[in-house]
């Protein structure tokens, strides 16, 4: 395998090491085809805890082809085989980047090798932006239930007899290869929401976890502030994503848990709004992406039912 040397470290040799040996690997199995490895999140910016996971972008030259983006899952596995530290290796094509646009890749990444192309990829149009970030709560909050094939309004606790509720099922791998149950996935169900909440109605990007609870309080700054700040500083930064041993910090995460279901149901409330707004748009990709999504979640509102009725009516007169 080819020495490599990072154009930029993140100050663990220990991360680093392990970036080297993805880089060798990648490269080795896709010769000539990749133009630069980014690492994205906490190792990116430097906030890295205990249980952080290495995220790494890998970007193809040209368009991907499906046999590659296969090749390159079972070489991400035989990663994670080899590493004490969970990975999160993705998959990324110039022509994909060039024609949408990007955001987090951007202003939120590490060039650690190849060239670097973020100067030449336009920024994501911040209606654009805006969708995707509303769209995506939705798989956190569903992957926390056992991805049941719907959601109904309002959430329930993923596990109403347990003692943090379910929000603790996700099994994390530390730096030095010890599993844990943690919060990780109560972090990203509140946190992200926030995000999309803040492009909805500041029209604001946002990058990282900390610039979230930064900007929340900027531009929102409602009842669900200190939940917001709560999360990231308890559940991330001083627990570390972990459950907490002492019993006063373990009645504090119960309470935290309560809140943030609490805060996903008024995320839905406020995305049951937005996507009757999506049944009349004009692009008729969007509408129909709304369809989808209230098929997935149940509003038991008459409201919805007669604008899904609507847009059927106005699909039977298009076609007649």
């Amino acid at each position: 395998m080819t020495n490599i040397t990072l154009t930029a470290s993140t100050g663990v040799e220990k991360v680093d090491a392990i970036a080297c040996e993805i880089i060798g690997k990648v490269g080795e199995s896709f010769p000539g085809r990749i133009r630069g490895y980014y690492l994205e999140g906490s190792y990116a910016d430097g906030t890295a805890v205990a249980t952080s996971d290495i995220d790494l972008r890998v970007v193809f030259k040209g368009s991907l082809t499906s046999a590659e983006r296969q090749e390159f899952a079972q070489i991400s596995d035989e990663c994670q085989k080899n590493t004490s530290i969970e990975l999160g290796i993705t998959a990324d094509s110039e022509e994909a980047l060039f024609r949408i646009g990007a955001v987090r890749f951007q202003k939120g990444t590490l060039l650690i090798y190849g060239e670097d192309i973020r100067p030449l990829v336009p920024i994501k149009p911040i209606d654009s932006y805006t969708l995707d970030s509303m769209h995506f709560p939705y798989r956190l909050f569903a992957q926390m239930r056992g991805n049941p094939e719907v959601l109904t309004f309002p959430l329930d606790y993923p596990d109403p007899e347990g003692e943090f509720y379910g929000c603790d099922r996700r099994q994390m791998r530390a730096s030095d290869g010890t599993i844990h149950y943690g919060t990780k996935d109560l972090v990203l169900n509140v946190l992200c929401p926030a995000t999309a909440l803040i492009a909805l109605d500041a029209g604001q990007y946002v990058v990282t976890k900390r610039e979230c609870v930064i900007q929340y309080r900027k531009w929102i700054n409602d009842e669900w502030t200190a939940l917001v700040e709560d999360i990231y500083e308890q559940c991330r930064n001083h627990w570390n994503y972990r459950v907490p041993e002492a019993e006063a910090d373990r009645k504090q995460l119960r309470e935290y848990c309560k809140s943030a279901l609490a805060f996903e149901n008024y995320f839905l409330w406020r995305y049951k709004a937005f996507l009757l707004a999506e049944l009349q748009h004009p692009d008729e990709f969007r509408q129909l992406y709304a369809v989808k999504r209230l098929g997935q979640i149940i509003y038991p509102d008459q409201a919805v039912r007669l604008a899904l009725e609507n847009v059927k009516k106005g699909i039977r007169n298009s076609d007649a």
